[in-house]
């Protein structure tokens, strides 16, 4: 091989990564999309399209671990195998207060 032909190997070489960096960025932003998608299905029940669009564009700015985490929240949710409850149904400790609040505080009572 001349000096040209390694040149323009080293440059074909070069813009093949920079092209696989982009097409992996794609997909990545693909299947965040897909993920927003889904999740605004089932939570949705018929927002106006400017909720809509705005919902979509906070969930673009997570991660797709963080929608992946989000979309079976949803679904367990849904599903009745996970309540979300609330302070006031928590049992009461033997000094009369909530388990929960008990932890927050011990450090300033």
């Amino acid at each position: 091989m001349s000096i040209n032909q390694k040149d323009i190997m080293k440059t074909a070489a070069s813009q093949l990564r920079g092209l696989s960096s982009e097409v992996q960025q794609f997909r990545e932003e693909q299947d965040k999309r897909e993920m927003a998608m889904q999740i605004m299905k089932k939570t949705a029940s018929s927002p106006s399209f400017v909720e809509f669009l705005d919902k979509i564009a906070e969930y673009m700015d997570k991660d797709l671990e963080d929608l992946k985490i989000i979309d079976k929240a949803v679904e367990l949710q849904k599903t009745g195998e996970l309540g979300w409850g609330s302070l006031s149904s928590e049992t009461m400790t033997k000094s009369g207060s909530n388990p929960l609040i008990d932890m927050l505080t011990e450090d300033y009572l």
